[in-house]
């Protein structure tokens, strides 16, 4: 199996992983549900049970697609090389930011009462490199269009159309509707799903 493959079957997976942690992170109330502000700590530390063990395999999630952007860059060429680099990136953000959230965050919360600038400004940090990363990792969406418009792409340009099509019609809806991003938001994932799979299916580099 090549390196592309590989890097295909790691997306999949990592994605998959991510998801499932997206789906126990609504299940406990951290999406999904409001709260005021103030409340955010409070919920955390009585939640950190739960919610350090979620973050814990959403980093290896994030590890194992950032180790699939490395793999799949080795044999990408132009615009699609700097896209891939700029994901390594992205994705290092992630993982660090979800590995400094799972061993700072409690400690910082046993204490806050006493010294509560210590949780805002480690929260700060983490929010800042995670939200870059997040954010950056939606570039990920330009390697799938690219692969379902170009003549060599892995991605069949029927499914490639559907699922464009069926991803911003969901985020449409969801804005006019008001729903929380965070839950509509969850539809992108099916871009390096399927991408994922196609590569691991179709590529052959």
């Amino acid at each position: 199996m090549n390196e592309t493959k590989i890097g295909g079957l790691t997306l999949a997976i990592g994605v998959l992983v991510v998801l499932i942690t997206i789906f126990f992170e609504y299940k406990i109330g951290w999406i999904g549900t409001e709260r005021a502000v103030e409340m955010v700590p409070q919920f955390m530390f009585e939640s950190w049970g739960m919610l350090g063990s979620i973050w814990a395999w959403q980093a290896v999630g994030y590890t194992l697609l950032t180790v699939a952007y490395i793999l799949l860059l080795k044999h990408s060429h132009g615009i699609s090389s700097l896209i891939w680099a700029f994901l390594i990136v992205c994705g290092v953000l992630l993982v660090v930011s979800m590995w400094l959230a799972v061993g700072s965050y409690y400690p910082a919360l046993e204490v806050l009462e006493e010294q509560p600038a210590l949780f805002e400004t480690i929260r700060g940090a983490i929010r800042n490199m995670y939200m870059f990363g997040k954010f950056g990792s939606a570039s990920l969406s330009f390697i799938f269009i690219l692969e379902t418009f170009t003549e060599d792409g892995v991605i069949r340009k029927k499914t490639g159309i559907v699922m464009l099509g069926f991803v911003m019609g969901v985020m449409l809806v969801g804005a006019l509707m008001r729903m929380p991003m965070n839950i509509v938001g969850i539809t992108w994932f099916l871009f390096p799903l399927i991408l994922g799979y196609s590569y691991w299916k179709n590529a052959i580099q």
